[in-house]
């Protein structure tokens, strides 16, 4: 089952470390069956969302990102969702994988919402945002477990 890759909407207040972001997710039944993680975003950096400037390594800064992914109806029937950050505090250095998100996809759809009212005529997608300030992380997987759930 191929997923769309998540896609960055913008800098928010948040308190994400320094360096580069990336986020994919994966959709699943709870006790059955699950996708394949997504293709990632591209490398997000993590920068003062005020003034767009850079951060040391190591600095905890004031950003967050907001993503939003374009989901399609026919998955449907997996109700949760697992969101991942990778994040890179240093080029060359192995990622940290982080668990940001598990839990029900309909919790992250504002019906409401401007990406909600520009679906296909054929009503065959919906929109979900979410935002990772930072404060939140559920766990941490290792870069081979991470790859392994990969397509």
């Amino acid at each position: 089952m191929l997923l769309n890759p998540p896609h960055f909407s913008g800098l928010v207040e948040g308190q994400l470390k320094a360096g580069m972001v990336q986020y994919a997710y994966r959709l699943y039944k709870k006790y059955s069956i699950s996708t394949d993680v997504s293709p990632t975003t591209n490398l997000i950096p993590i920068v003062n969302h005020e003034t767009l400037r850079g951060y040391n390594q190591g600095h905890t800064t004031n950003s967050g990102v907001e993503l939003f992914v374009e989901m399609n109806k026919k998955y449907d029937f997996l109700d949760r969702i697992q969101i991942f950050r990778v994040h890179y505090e240093e080029n060359g250095q192995l990622p940290i994988i982080s668990i940001v998100y598990d839990d029900a996809v309909s919790k992250l759809i504002f019906p409401d919402s401007t990406l909600n009212r520009q679906t296909d005529p054929e009503g065959r997608v919906y929109y979900i945002t979410f935002i990772d300030n930072g404060r939140v992380e559920l766990g941490q997987i290792s870069l081979e477990e991470f790859n392994s759930m990969l397509g």
